[in-house]
């Protein structure tokens, strides 16, 4: 498994976002977005983050969208990510906040 990729997720699950309480999940997310990919990003009036990643391949020139949700149902306060036998779960008493979390 992927240290850095687990590291990103633990961090991205223990960060509180039930519905309406996803502002500082989306903060995160614009600034790993923008150190790790150069990415220019932007929060709308509504709290939506706007991210544009330069193109790699420049013969390309459609852009390509993807639509995700940053929010979590309850109880998804105080995750606590477990990594046990190679599998990824919560402590047990929250969910794991994985069902779309930023994708």
């Amino acid at each position: 498994m992927n240290k850095k990729l687990i590291d990103i997720f633990f961090k991205m699950v223990r960060i509180s976002s039930e519905s309406g309480e996803e502002k500082e999940f989306i903060s995160y997310l614009k600034d790993l977005f923008t150190k790790e990919l150069k990415a220019k990003c932007n929060i709308d009036n509504y709290g939506n983050l706007i991210v544009k990643i330069p193109a790699k391949n420049t013969t390309r020139t459609e852009p390509v969208l993807f639509g995700l949700h940053a929010d979590t149902v309850k109880p998804g306060k105080n995750i606590e990510p477990i990594l046990k036998d190679g599998i990824i779960r919560s402590k047990g008493e929250t969910i794991l906040g994985a069902d779309d979390k930023a994708g």
